[in-house]
């Protein structure tokens, strides 16, 4: 698969028709061929998840025509002079392992470097199991652009390469995120129980050590959970106040944690959560940015299985669109936004059910959608200041969403 990252300028969304400048994410059937496969790009700034359209249509590479591995997902992260990239198969009919090379010019050719160079990286799929992977390239310098190919090789040795080309832009200087931002301390006092609201942090072995904060009324016996998923890079504690409000009023809230905080790979923890309450007969799923994004992509996956959808500073692409969905669905967001913009939210209507309710947050942007620790910076990496207070925007969320919920 061939992506490249432009670090020159800052980030910069890519419009077109087709998906009127959403964050989409394409997912492809497990018994799509390699070659078949059509792969967006996904870049995740923050707390923000953007899938970019294509500026050429994909050139296929391979050598022949047989399948050995579904790539249904890659992302690119650039940081703070490093860009991480991740990739998720859905099956692995012949892979062996794979490989990826580096270029700073869109032909590759003599050009790439393979950048692996401790080795090709194992596959850890079969036939139906896909698998996560996640690379680190920290030889890269601001103001280039890079040109990544993911390269899958087959036990008989044969290797075939998917070409996509998406074009994205993205400053690596010292504001730009490393690492994930960590939650504030309002949030870490939210992580305890008191005589309204029972906290307590579960554990899911096949989780791999991450699990979920669960947050329980004491007064009553909750028939309606809300399933929350934090924003990409984001701690998941971050959101506990949210959560734990929302629980006082008589829901069971779950706040789940997520591999290398991002969502995009581990969207389908929902399942553990349903499974786990049967006594709850309405379910809504959430989340900001990524997280929402990735809550549309349980719904779309997983039919009748969610009855509403809660989406903070977020939307779906036309990959995950749900307006076909019989769910309910309220869109949240800040008017002083500068990751997901008005305009975006309000054009994502013709991916969401006719009955979705947007509700702005007049004065309200991206990062106070939690409470995350931004240091030294205000805000989010190339979010726009609010003008109004954190505790006044997450006032008009919690009203929104408790309305919302109350009608579902």
């Amino acid at each position: 698969m061939l992506i490249f990252v432009n670090v020159e300028l800052l980030f910069d969304l890519l419009k077109n028709n087709s998906n009127k400048g959403g964050k989409s994410m394409s997912a492809y059937p497990q018994n799509c061929s390699f070659r078949q496969a059509l792969y967006h790009l996904c870049i995740l700034v923050g707390a923000l998840c953007v899938a970019l359209p294509m500026d050429t249509h994909a050139q296929s590479v391979l050598t022949d025509d047989t399948s050995i591995a579904t790539v249904s997902w890659v992302g690119a992260w650039p940081e703070k002079f490093k860009v991480t990239i991740n990739w998720t198969t859905d099956n692995e009919s012949d892979c062996t392992g794979f490989n990826i090379y580096r270029s700073t010019s869109s032909q590759m050719g003599a050009t790439a470097v393979k950048i692996n160079s401790e080795g090709m990286i194992p596959a850890r799929g079969s036939q139906t199991i896909g698998a996560s992977y996640s690379f680190t390239d920290k030889k890269v310098v601001p103001n280039k652009t890079y040109y990544y190919t993911i390269e899958a090789v087959g036990s008989s040795g044969v290797t075939r390469t998917e070409a996509c080309v998406v074009k994205t832009k993205r400053l690596l200087e010292k504001g730009a995120p490393s690492g994930s931002y960590p939650a504030l301390p309002e949030a870490l006092d939210a992580l305890a129980s008191d005589p309204a609201v029972d906290m307590q942090k579960i554990a899911v072995p096949t989780w791999k050590g991450d699990g979920y904060y669960l947050f329980s009324p004491k007064e009553s016996e909750p028939v309606k959970g809300f399933i929350f998923y934090p924003g990409g890079k984001v701690k998941p504690e971050s959101y506990a106040p949210l959560l734990r409000s929302i629980a006082a009023q008589g829901y069971l809230c779950v706040l789940v944690q997520m591999p290398s905080d991002l969502a995009i790979l581990g969207y389908d923890r929902a399942t553990e959560v349903l499974n786990s309450y049967p006594e709850i007969t309405t379910w809504a799923i959430g989340g900001h940015s990524l997280g929402g994004v990735m809550s549309c992509r349980y719904v779309k996956d997983f039919p009748g299985t969610i009855d509403g959808v809660v989406l903070l500073a977020s939307y779906p692409s036309s990959s995950f669109s749900i307006a076909e969905s019989s769910v309910q669905v309220v869109s949240i967001y800040g008017t002083r936004d500068g990751l997901v913009t008005s305009d975006e939210i309000q054009g994502s209507v013709a991916d969401l059910p006719k009955s979705v309710q947007f509700v702005p947050v007049v004065g309200g942007n991206h990062t106070q959608m939690g409470w995350y620790d931004t240091a030294p910076y205000p805000v989010q990496y190339g979010d726009n200041p609010a003008v109004i207070s954190r505790e006044e925007q997450q006032g008009v969320v919690l009203e929104a969403v408790l309305q919302f919920f109350e009608a579902l």
